[in-house]
Order: C-alpha cells, then sequence, then structure tokens
C-alpha cells in the first residue's frame, strides 16, 4: 500500500505520532491512518472536508458530539457504521484517532467512503475485515434505519 502524502501530512499535523493503523478499502480510493487510545473517545478528521469530530458511544448514540453539540450532517455515514459495528459486536473496547483521505468527489459518496474506512479499522482491531461489500450492506442498513 502507498498511502497518499497528504494523509501522511495530515495526521503528522493532527496526531503527532506515528500511526498504528493505515489502511485503504477494496473498491474505494479512501485511506486510514490512525492510533488506538485508551480513552472512550473517538476522533475522526476528514482534512479534505476541513473537518472532525470528537464522540464517545453515548454521547453519538444521541446524535451529539463529546461537547453535547448536534453532530454535523456529513457524519451519518460514520453514525451508521458505528452502529453496524455495535450490532455485529466488533466495536473495540479503546477508543481511537482517525484521519481519513479519499480521492473521491466531495460529498455523500466521500463521507460514505470514509465510513467504510472507519468500519474497516474497527473490524480489523477486533477480528478479520469482512468483504467491502459486507461493510455496504451492514452500513446501507443501518443508514436506512437512521432514516426512519
Amino acid at each position: 500500500m502507498n498511502p497518499p502524502l497528504r494523509l501522511l501530512v495530515a495526521f503528522d499535523a493532527l496526531i503527532q505520532q506515528p500511526p498504528e493503523v493505515l489502511l485503504t478499502v477494496d473498491s474505494r480510493d479512501v485511506w486510514l491512518a490512525g492510533v488506538w487510545n485508551y480513552a472512550e473517545r473517538w476522533q475522526v478528521c476528514l482534512p479534505d472536508l476541513e473537518a472532525q469530530v470528537i464522540f464517545s458511544a453515548a454521547s453519538l448514540r444521541k446524535r451529539q458530539n463529546a461537547a453535547g453539540r448536534l453532530l454535523p450532517p456529513w457524519t451519518r455515514p460514520l453514525r451508521a457504521a458505528w452502529m453496524a459495528l455495535e450490532e455485529v459486536h466488533h466495536l473495540p473496547a479503546e477508543g481511537a484517532r482517525f484521519v481519513i483521505v479519499a480521492d473521491e468527489p466531495l460529498g455523500p459518496r466521500y463521507e460514505f467512503s470514509a465510513a467504510l474506512a472507519f468500519a474497516a479499522a474497527c473490524y480489523e482491531r477486533v477480528s478479520r475485515v469482512p468483504p467491502t461489500s459486507t461493510l455496504i450492506q451492514q452500513i446501507e442498513r443501518q443508514l436506512r434505519l437512521i432514516d426512519r
């Protein structure tokens, strides 16, 4: 794997330590670099969108970030990925700090690709990563539930 330089530069600027996780998702031009932490907080940064969110499991269930504010719209697929992981008991016990970049058009496809990378990293931490098509199905199912 040859991650884009902008991923490594953004990761170094935001996290300031070497990545423990470096992955890409099959069939998508998306890359993730991250570190696991032992707090129950999660930080997801999307430098291409100039966006980031910090959340806990409890805040995400309430559709809020860690500060108690409503989650921004771009986090909808990320929340669906979290719910899918929670449903199949594949959430790591600890939190993480992730930086995600993609060569996708900005918008829904980009946001969905970022959620795929998030899910793949979590699966990789606790077990084997399923095929991308399975991840897509799990996230799409949760998106339908969110929209109800």
